[in-house]
């Protein structure tokens, strides 16, 4: 998608409008969750990143890329 092709360039602001567009689309689909925490975290934003991780966590309980981005972020703050 281009949110991904912007995320590998480090457009950071394009990337995270395609993002929340494709959530506004298609709000059930934790990968657009998922792709929004690791750009948070890229950018800095834990505390954004850790909620993106989580709500991706809701639509889909065993989607294991979030959990081990979640886990990481958890374990190097002191956000619960």
């Amino acid at each position: 998608s281009r949110a991904v092709r912007a995320v590998s360039r480090a457009r950071w602001q394009m990337a995270e409008e395609d993002l929340r567009r494709a959530i506004i689309f298609v709000p059930d689909e934790q990968t657009s969750y998922y792709n929004l925490g690791w750009l948070y975290q890229q950018t800095n934003r834990t505390d954004q990143a850790i909620l993106a991780y989580r709500r991706a966590l809701e639509l889909a309980p065993d989607f294991s890329p979030a959990h081990s981005q979640l886990d990481m972020l958890l374990a190097t703050t002191n956000t619960d």
